[in-house]
C-alpha cells in the first residue's frame, strides 16, 4: 500500500489507543494513524493481541515501538506485518527516564551506528515501510551538523521517512511533558533536513 506521509497529522493527537483511532478515522479516510509507543521487550514477551489490538478500519495505520534490540525488532517488525500494519515507526524521540532506562528512545540520537544496525535489522523481516522519529537533537548534541549526521547514518540503512519533532530533547532537568514544550522549535533545521535529502 502506499501511503500518502502528508497526512500524517496523529502523532499530534493527544491519544492514540484504539478506541481514539477509530475516532479519528471517521473524521478523516486519509490521515495516517499511529499506535502508543509500545517497548519493544513487551510485544516479544507480553500479550500480543491484546497490546496490538486494532479494528481493521483503522488503517492506514503505523505501528510505533521503541527498542534498542536487534533481535526485539526484528520480532515486532515481523509481527506489525503479520498483524496488517501499514508500517512500524522507530521512536527515538522519547525522553522519559523509564525509557533511557532501557537505553532507547532519544537517547539512540547518540549512537546513529547502532540505530544503522537496528533499521537494518528490521527491514530484513519486513516489506512494510519502516520509519524513524527523532527530535532536532538531544543534550548539547545539537547542532545542525549532528542531526544531518544521523539522519544520513540511519537512511544509509534504508530508512527514508523521518518524523521530526522541531524541538532537542534534555535528557535531565525536564520532565516529558516539558520536553514538548520548553525548548525552543527549530523549524529552520527540519526545512534546511528537507532540502539536503530532497527524496
Amino acid at each position: 500500500m502506499n501511503i500518502d506521509y502528508s497526512f500524517s497529522v496523529a502523532p499530534m493527537m493527544g491519544y492514540t489507543t484504539p478506541h481514539g483511532r477509530y475516532l479519528y478515522r471517521l473524521m478523516s479516510k486519509k490521515a495516517v494513524l499511529f499506535t502508543e509507543m509500545v517497548a519493544s521487550k513487551a510485544l516479544v514477551k507480553g500479550n500480543q493481541k491484546k497490546i496490538l489490538f486494532k479494528n481493521k478500519k483503522e488503517n492506514p495505520i503505523i505501528l510505533q515501538v521503541g527498542g534498542s534490540d536487534d533481535y526485539e525488532l526484528r520480532a515486532s517488525s515481523e509481527l506489525a506485518e503479520k498483524l496488517g500494519f501499514d508500517g512500524i515507526n522507530l521512536n527515538i524521540g522519547c525522553p522519559s527516564k523509564k525509557v533511557q532506562k532501557g537505553k532507547f528512545g532519544v537517547c539512540l540520537m547518540k549512537e546513529s551506528k547502532l540505530v544503522n544496525r537496528l533499521i537494518k535489522s528490521m527491514k530484513d523481516e519486513t516489506n512494510i515501510d519502516i520509519s524513524v522519529k527523532c527530535r532536532t537533537g538531544v543534550d548539547n548534541f545539537n547542532e545542525y551538523e549532528f542531526l544531518k549526521q544521523f539522519v544520513n547514518e540511519v537512511s544509509n540503512a534504508g530508512c527514508n521517512i523521518f518524523f521530526i519533532h522541531a524541538r532537542k530533547a534534555l535528557l535531565k532537568g525536564l520532565n516529558p511533558a516539558q520536553n514538548r514544550t520548553v525548548p525552543k522549535l527549530e523549524y529552520e533545521k527540519v526545512y534546511k533536513l528537507k532540502e539536503d535529502f530532497p527524496e
